[in-house]
């Protein structure tokens, strides 16, 4: 009996060594501070700037904490761009959490749950799921041609307020917009051991003191400048390629995989969206890269950004 207990006590240390889980190795922290003002506009004149200089794309592999609490001014369309980069840090190996102010307080954590934004990673990982947004300002998720459709019946009835014509005007401008933020918009993350496509987003708002409506499509894409150099090669700058998508028969699928077949959309997108935008006495920025486009009723301007956009920003007012 002796022999055998000393036996077993030799094969106990290994018995549980092996039964020893190993702890996940904890990731950096990271807090991300957004600031006081998270808008697009200064003093009546659209800077994107500030906005844009908020997003660091380099983090991966980190927990990070975004903090809400200070940001005390923002609008819709700029925290629309903050649910792209969270899905961006995501695929890149990131663990995202919040610190929100309490509920009724204001600022940027209002508008954020009002857009259902604690709820983005489902809408991520789930095509049958979308944002439980306000109804006054939805924000949707653009997969698939379900959440196609979506967006254009949500728009119609957002607008039934407004002129029939204007109604349709707008639909059309939006189709392309969505047309094109599924051909150069698509990139791709890994889930479970699945390729699950990264959301494009749209965004629409009513701003009823000023009779406004601004909308913004959003992605985290190829870009225009990569898309087009795969039938023009040899451009220069994202610049010279937003300004080459607004030509006519420029902006189409190029013989792609269309999503949705019943559309031809070749030549036709941007150029028709920004051609209609000016005749609505309408304004439109596209950005892509370091490249901001500036369609207005009177002139086409540009500007080089100090800062780059990993995809492409549609801003319509």
């Amino acid at each position: 009996m002796e022999k055998w207990k000393q036996t077993l006590h030799s094969l106990k240390p290994n018995v549980n060594t092996s039964m020893v889980v190993p702890k996940k190795e904890k990731l950096p922290y990271v807090l991300i501070n957004l600031p006081s003002r998270f808008i697009f506009k200064n003093h009546g004149v659209h800077d994107f700037e500030p906005v844009l200089s908020f997003f660091n794309w380099a983090i991966q592999d980190a927990q990070v904490e975004i903090d809400f609490t200070e940001c005390k001014t923002a609008n819709y369309q700029a925290l629309s761009l903050v649910v792209l980069y969270c899905w961006k840090l995501k695929a890149q190996g990131c663990r995202i959490s919040f610190k929100l102010s309490d509920a009724g307080e204001g600022g940027a954590s209002e508008i954020w749950r009002a857009m259902g934004a604690l709820g983005m990673f489902n809408v991520s990982t789930d095509e049958k799921t979308n944002f439980r947004h306000n109804i006054t300002k939805p924000l949707i998720a653009i997969r698939n041609s379900s959440d196609f459709k979506k967006a254009i019946s949500t728009i119609e009835n957002f607008t039934k307020r407004f002129d029939v014509e204007y109604i349709n005007t707008l639909r059309h401008v939006l189709s392309e917009l969505l047309y094109n933020t599924q051909e150069h918009g698509v990139s791709y993350f890994q889930y479970r051991g699945k390729n699950l496509v990264s959301p494009s987003l749209i965004q629409f708002t009513w701003y009823q003191t000023s009779n406004d409506i601004h909308f913004i499509v959003a992605d985290t894409g190829v870009g225009i400048r990569q898309h087009l150099s795969q039938t023009y090669p040899g451009i220069e700058s994202d610049i010279d390629a937003i300004k080459l998508a607004i030509k006519p028969q420029v902006s189409g699928t190029f013989g792609i995989t269309n999503p949705y077949e019943a559309k031809n959309n070749a030549g036709v997108g941007l150029y028709i969206s920004t051609s209609i935008v000016r005749r609505l006495n309408a304004d439109m920025h596209i950005m892509s890269g370091d490249g901001l486009l500036h369609i207005s009723p009177r002139d086409v301007t540009s500007k080089v950004l100090n800062v780059k956009w990993p995809g492409t920003v549609i801003l319509v007012s």
